[in-house]
């Protein structure tokens, strides 16, 4: 089988090495390689207007957001033949062949959207050849380095990929390892590398948090418009710098130590990821929507370096909040911690009122226009505003629902409570579902601490009270949490919980 695979060049390929072929090109034109996998000649190089036409429609074509290269090596030959030094993230193919066994590795410029894409092509490469077997998995990453990579899946999949999805994927494509990777930093100048690393993520949320940007700005005012402009090129210039300065120590760090080169391998899919977006943004300064366009690349930004920064931050062993760690990462969890907290204190209120109204159903007009007040309370909160689309319109389908409750009616308690239970219900999914990268990580810190002074917890209430917000990080804790709402739960089975859910991590 031959297979017919597109990659584009969004910016200058160096350094294209197969075996004793060496190719370095500054074109930005499309290539298309012939890959064969059951002959051991391994691949052909053709430029793209000088592929035959007939040899295009003999072989099968295979697109992944025209973005994705792919080497072949034969099982008798050793190492890694193929290298691209920019741009790369390192994904391996393993297949067992009837022929021979071969390895490919999958290198993705473009990320987003482009794992979609090769799961896809996984998958038909299964149907194809039955006897195969194709597992894809991130080769040799750490514990510390598929933490980074999750942060980074999730910037693969499309934002409205389900939650279910993506796990699902997540499960498939990261495979744990048994191993940590240790980066020696006794050496200074390794030490310096790393600083290095750091100082390069301050500047790029410096660049980011410089600009004043307002969705509600007119950009139809002439010097408006062209203060933006002004501002978002000075961004991308500014992020291309420390973006080329990453991938010059990269290249510095190449042969001088492993453990940098390890963290450098890491860093790459990252850094290539943000540099495609980033070239793309920049093709479309002062078209239509750019303005939107340029708060989304911004966002990218910051959690892109937010990731390299964390994974520098861990390798040097600091231990420690991520929000006390990095200005820009603290942001984004003060406004995760916001939201679930109000979600939490407006499900345990309704819950109170539908005790009440359990206790006294006569009284279901008075308690419908509390859950009303409350609920309208809510819907005016800043956290409110933090919501996804999806989720707001559930709280207004809500309101509108208690709106038109009759309280006349025969089975008026009966009715409203069905109604708040079903909206508590929903409450408790979207507190559980609201666990971000971020969020999990300062929960795992926060149960350390609770568990580390669970002493001054003196009562259960006390201990449940500040374990509450966590539910969503483990399902045994969620249990607890549950029963302990309702009965006396001794606190030796939190600790028991707790040992285990942070044995885990």
């Amino acid at each position: 089988m031959r297979v017919l695979i597109d990659f584009g060049l969004p910016d200058v390929l160096r350094h294209l090495q197969f075996g004793a072929v060496s190719l370095d090109e500054t074109a930005r034109s499309s290539y298309q390689i012939a890959v064969d996998p059951l002959n051991d000649c391994g691949l052909s190089f053709t430029r793209a207007h000088k592929l035959p036409r007939q040899e295009k429609r003999r072989c099968p074509r295979l697109d992944v957001s025209a973005h994705v290269f792919v080497s072949s090596l034969p099982g008798s030959v050793d190492g890694t033949l193929l290298n691209l030094s920019r741009n790369g993230a390192l994904v391996q193919l393993e297949r067992e062949l009837p022929v021979d066994n071969h390895e490919v590795e999958v290198f993705l410029p473009s990320l987003n959207g482009d794992m979609v894409g090769l799961l896809t092509y996984v998958r038909r490469i299964e149907a194809e050849h039955t006897k195969s077997r194709v597992a894809v998995q991130f080769q040799n990453f750490s514990r510390a380095d598929r933490q980074a990579l999750e942060g980074l899946f999730a910037l693969l999949l499309p934002a409205r990929t389900p939650q279910e999805e993506r796990d699902r994927l997540c499960a498939t494509v990261l495979e744990p390892v048994a191993h940590d990777a240790v980066v020696e930093v006794a050496d200074e100048v390794v030490s310096d590398r790393l600083t290095t690393i750091l100082s390069v993520c301050g500047r790029a949320f410096e660049s980011a948090d410089g600009m004043q940007l307002s969705r509600h700005q007119d950009i139809e005012d002439g010097a408006v418009q062209e203060s933006l402009l002004t501002e978002a090129a000075r961004f991308v210039d500014n992020i291309r710098d420390c973006m080329d300065e990453l991938f010059s120590l990269a290249e510095l760090d190449a042969g001088e130590n492993p453990g940098l080169a390890r963290l450098h391998q890491i860093i790459a899919p990252l850094v290539g990821m943000l540099s495609h977006e980033v070239d793309r943004f920049s093709r479309r300064l002062a078209g239509p929507n750019w303005l939107a366009e340029l708060h989304k690349v911004r966002g990218k930004t910051c959690q892109c370096f937010d990731a390299v920064a964390l994974l520098v931050l861990r390798w040097l062993g600091v231990v420690g909040r991520p929000e006390k760690l990095l200005r820009r990462h603290g942001d984004v969890l003060r406004e995760a911690i916001a939201l679930r907290r109000a979600v939490f204190e407006l499900a345990y209120d309704l819950g109170d009122l539908r005790r009440r109204l359990r206790e006294t159903p006569d009284r279901v007009a008075a308690i419908r226009g509390e859950i009303r007040e409350r609920v309208d309370r809510f819907a005016m909160s800043a956290e409110y505003r933090l919501m996804r689309a999806h989720d707001k319109r559930e709280v207004s389908a809500f309101r509108m629902s208690l709106h038109n409750c009759d309280v006349n009616a025969p089975d008026a308690a009966a009715a409203l409570s069905r109604l708040n239970d079903g909206f508590v219900c929903f409450l408790e999914a979207l507190r559980s579902i609201n666990q971000r990268m971020e969020l999990r990580e300062h929960d795992r810190y926060a149960l350390a601490d609770l568990f580390e002074g669970c002493s001054s917890c003196v009562t259960e209430k006390d201990m449940f009270v500040a374990a509450t917000p966590l539910f969503g990080l483990d399902a045994e804790l969620d249990e607890w949490l549950q029963a302990a709402r309702t009965s006396t739960m001794p606190p030796s089975r939190f600790k028991q919980v707790a040992s285990r859910v942070l044995a885990q991590g």
